[in-house]
């Protein structure tokens, strides 16, 4: 009858078998405790495995997937990289499964050698999507046996924690002789490992009696897992918008966001909100819009009142990974519905690295081009009607405005720049 203190004596002494249970070579740590096989943008969990049995288990292999996708299945047989697993505690076969299996979006191996009763680790995976989680490990001394978790719900909100608790299974390819000659070294015996096949499949294993420490029934709880979202990982911009026009213009919006959403579109009806700007310099809709918006990292209004010619206005704005490309919309406050525009420009990786750009001209066809200042918001003169007819166009270039001294600009002249700073 082997005891604890004996097993882990030969855990510790034994490199070769030590090899079998570590992470892959290659692998790249992310922490003292913990290696990460796959990187995704979008979302991260800190994942912590506490063992509360008293076999030692191998590195958990910890992956993030969609419902379709498993590394395993009760009531099914199991593939030969969970055999490996639960026979010879060989992750490595699972680990490159992971790696290549469609629907799995972020894996990492928990640890660098076995955990043993009593011991914890935690491993951050970041995955682009997925809400699902799956965990194979090894009870160590068993012929195979297993403990996981097979496709459990993934906590859907920032610092939210769900908890869970693995039992074990059988894998059901190798009968159980509760002999240590057939099970793996460390756990005993004459060092053979030796084998007898069974084909069968993913049951509730059986549990192990008459090794003291060792032992365990069925149903027994053998790890708790803790798993929490993390917030965003975030980039901070600093947003510099300079009117180099004798046009105002009202402060701008400017979105932080994703490929898939934008703000506007040159060559189609302009939205409510960009109308709302380009007609009337209220803005209020367009950032209820950017809130709004799934695709939409951060964003931030640019100053706090009009930008006159030769002033300059600053906002810093955060995003979360979402945030790849820029947009921006500001009225030329001195027209019918002109607005000076950035349709989604791809934002600098590297902090300190400063990207300049000068906005484009447009008219958003929503309104005619009324070269008279009772057309215009009041500030631009006239008798502050504001008269409005209406346009049922698309946005295109603005012709320019002509007869009205500095207020004056051309057809495809830029009357912005922007300078964009990663900060952090």
């Amino acid at each position: 009858m082997r005891t604890m203190k004996a097993i882990l004596a030969s855990v510790l002494g034994l490199a070769v078998f030590a090899s079998l249970l570590t992470a892959p070579a290659g692998a790249q740590g992310v922490a003292d405790d913990a290696v990460q096989l796959q990187n995704g943008p979008g979302r991260s969990y800190e994942v912590t495995i506490t063992n509360v049995s008293g076999q030692p288990v191998t590195p958990p292999v910890v992956a993030v997937h969609n419902r379709l996708a498993d590394l395993y299945e009760v009531g099914e047989a199991a593939s030969t990289e969970i055999q490996e697993v639960a026979e010879n505690g060989n992750i490595t076969p699972l680990v490159e499964l992971a790696g290549e299996t469609r629907g799995v979006h972020g894996a990492a191996v928990a640890g660098e050698g076995p955990l043993f009763p009593g011991e914890s680790v935690t491993v951050q995976v970041d995955a682009d999507r997925g809400r699902r989680l799956s965990l194979v490990s090894m009870v160590v001394c068993t012929n195979d046996g297993i403990t996981g978790l097979d496709t459990v719900k993934l906590p859907r909100r920032s610092g939210q924690t769900s908890n869970f608790s693995t039992v074990a299974y059988d894998a059901g390819t190798e009968q159980n002789i509760e002999d240590p000659d057939w099970w793996v070294p460390p756990c005993g015996g004459n060092g053979e490992n030796l084998h007898t096949a069974e084909d069968g499949v993913i049951t509730a294993h059986p549990g192990l009696e008459g090794f003291e420490e060792l032992d365990f029934a069925t149903g027994d709880t053998i790890l708790e897992v803790e798993v929490t979202r993390l917030p965003r990982r975030t980039r901070t911009y600093e947003v510099t918008v300079t009117n180099n026009s004798g046009q105002p213009a009202t402060p701008p919006v400017v979105a932080l966001h994703n490929r898939s959403t934008s703000l506007y579109q040159v060559g189609q009806a302009a939205s409510e909100a960009v109308q709302a700007i380009a007609e009337n310099g209220d803005n209020s809709l367009l950032v209820e819009a950017a809130a709004g918006l799934g695709g939409v990292g951060g964003f931030a209004v640019v100053g706090d009142g009009p930008i006159l010619p030769g002033e300059s206005a600053t906002a810093t704005i955060t995003t979360d990974a979402r945030g790849r490309v820029l947009s921006l919309v500001s009225m030329i406050v001195c027209t019918n519905d002109g607005f000076s525009g950035i349709n989604s420009m791809r934002l600098a990786r590297a902090t300190g690295r400063t990207v300049t750009v000068e906005p484009r001209t447009y008219d958003a066809g929503t309104e005619q081009n009324i070269e008279d200042p009772d057309w215009w918001v009041p500030p631009c003169g006239g008798n502050g009607e504001n008269l409005h007819t209406a346009e049922d166009g698309v946005i295109t270039a603005h012709p320019g405005l002509a007869g009205f001294d500095a207020l004056d600009f051309a057809a495809g002249e830029r009357l912005l720049s922007v300078e964009i700073t990663r900060v952090g």
